[in-house]
């Protein structure tokens, strides 16, 4: 479904189709939260990598500014949003290619989740690590290491056209 949320909605009132699947965070934000159904939680559905997590940018030259966003900054969400961009961007996730990825945090540790689906749908390879972060580079490299564990059992297969 293409539109904005409102217009997804008009469609699926109109009967073009039994349900959707439409981010709590929009409905809500839209003023639609009483049309949410039921959640999907990462066990039943991967998300896309680093969805739900929001980025603020700033001028690097500004450390005034840096300084002021700071103590926005979630050091948890962006080590685990990390760990699943470095596995998308290895596999080639484009934000069309169909790969999931989900971290999070269990027992001091960072668990990420992987998912790639060939274009017809036939084919899933998922995957799963996790490994003590205490960084940047070590989200990176979990991410990294997964996509590799991917590419190792045939992942490449899965992307071509």
């Amino acid at each position: 479904m293409r539109g904005d949320i409102e217009a997804r909605l008009r469609l699926l009132d109109a009967g073009v189709c039994d349900a959707l699947i439409i981010a709590a965070s929009a409905l809500k934000r839209s003023g639609h939260a009483s049309r949410i159904t039921s959640l999907l939680e990462p066990d039943e559905s991967l998300p896309a990598p680093g969805q739900g997590a929001l980025a603020i940018e700033c001028r690097s030259d500004r450390p005034d500014l840096v300084a002021a966003l700071a103590p926005l900054a979630d050091r948890a969400t962006t080590l685990a949003t990390t760990a699943e961009r470095a596995f998308s961007r290895m596999l080639c996730g484009t934000g069309t290619a169909p790969v999931a990825a989900y971290a999070e945090w269990e027992e001091g540790a960072l668990w990420l989740r992987g998912l790639l689906v060939s274009a017809n749908g036939h084919d899933v390879l998922r995957g799963e690590l996790d490994a003590d972060v205490a960084d940047g580079a070590d989200a990176a490299q979990l991410g990294h290491d997964l996509a590799d564990d991917f590419l190792a059992r045939g992942a490449a297969k899965l992307l071509a056209p």
